[in-house]
């Protein structure tokens, strides 16, 4: 002890000095393994700076302008598509118009489907039997609701030309969260918008009964449409058999009624036995008021007349049958302009 008070100073600087030399050979450790990973990575870069430089083609300035004449080439073809699929007219109407648009478009779709001998559903409102039945609509519904009016108008028109037999349903996506749940008139999937154009896909679902005919009209009348119509899939079935027309019950056969051919009247010459009986016959009926009885003649009986070969009937080779069909449609829409805020700078015009 008394050493260590002599001491002090130098044991205190010793134990600093260790603390020191600890604290050293952790950092010297530390920035070792820190060393340790930038060689790692940089021999990762190296490599892949290796690969890259062997690869072909190669990242050169030439190979980076061909990259961008590609590039350029394929927004051409993009933008000569989408050409190709032009957007249905729609146009924008008020609340209170709307349920007079669809009241119009509804009587035309059923005046049309009666002149293409065309069956649908009685008092069938076309997927939009709770717009209706309603007396007035959510204001940021209307847009929405238009062009989906426009778009089942158009695609009916298409079903109608191509003959189908009878249209059964329609679906659509909701509009509104206020749409009834559990309804046969939606769809649970949503528009896509497509993040690189802004295009929005606005599906819907048709089912009709047809044949394969018809089936093939409306397909190829949806290719030739100018409009946005992208034909997801397609689901046939045999129609089944409550859609089926009863059977014809075929007439009774018809039996004609029997002929009797009349006994020919027998005639004797002058000077014959039974010409002379016969001579008394009508004496003793012109006497006593009746003939005598007499033997009935036996019955005439003709041969039946050769009747002609039977026929030969056409044997069926293809018998078709209904179908039910159901069509998963996307529609392309451009995206909506945003409606003009009141204020601001309209308000500064109007000098408020």
């Amino acid at each position: 002890m008394l050493w260590l008070k002599r001491n002090l100073l130098f044991v205190l600087g010793s134990l600093v000095g260790l603390a020191l030399l600890g604290g050293a050979g952790y950092y010297l450790f530390t920035a070792l393994s820190e060393n340790k990973g930038v060689d790692d990575q940089l021999g990762a870069e190296t490599a892949e700076s290796d690969r890259l430089a062997k690869n072909d083609p190669y990242p050169s300035p030439k190979n980076i302008e061909a990259v961008k004449a590609e590039h350029q080439k394929m927004q051409e073809y993009v933008g000569k598509a989408a050409r190709a699929f032009k957007p249905l007219d729609y146009h924008r109407i008020k609340s209170a118009k709307f349920r007079e648009e669809l009241a119009t478009t509804i009587a035309q779709l059923k005046r049309e489907a009666d002149q293409m001998s065309v069956s649908v559903p009685t008092n069938y409102n076309f997927s939009f039997e709770a717009q209706a039945k309603a007396l007035s609509f959510e204001a940021n519904t209307i847009p929405m609701l238009t062009e989906q009016l426009i778009d089942v108008s158009s695609i009916c028109s298409v079903l109608f030309h191509g003959k189908i037999n009878k249209l059964e349903g329609i679906k659509r996506g909701r509009a509104s969260t206020n749409d009834p749940a559990g309804s046969a008139d939606y769809l649970e999937q949503k528009p896509i918008t497509n993040a690189l154009t802004g295009a929005v896909l606005s599906p819907y679902e048709f089912s009709f009964l047809c044949f394969s005919p018809e089936l093939a009209a409306v397909l190829e009348g949806l290719e030739r449409s100018p409009q946005g119509f992208i034909l997801q899939t397609l689901t046939v079935e045999p129609a089944p058999a409550s859609a089926l027309p009863p059977p014809e019950t075929p007439p009774p056969a018809y039996i004609p009624p029997p002929v009797f051919l009349p006994s020919p009247t027998p005639t004797f010459p002058k000077g014959d036995s039974a010409g002379s009986d016969m001579r008394m016959r009508m004496m003793m009926m012109q006497r006593y008021g009746r003939p005598p009885p007499t033997q009935q003649p036996a019955p005439v009986y003709r041969s039946a007349a050769p009747t002609a070969p039977a026929q030969k009937t056409l044997t069926t080779v293809l018998n078709e049958k209904l179908l039910r069909a159901t069509l998963r449609i996307e529609v392309l829409m451009h995206p909506r302009p945003e409606e003009p805020k009141r204020g601001g700078a309209e308000e500064k015009k109007r000098g408020r």
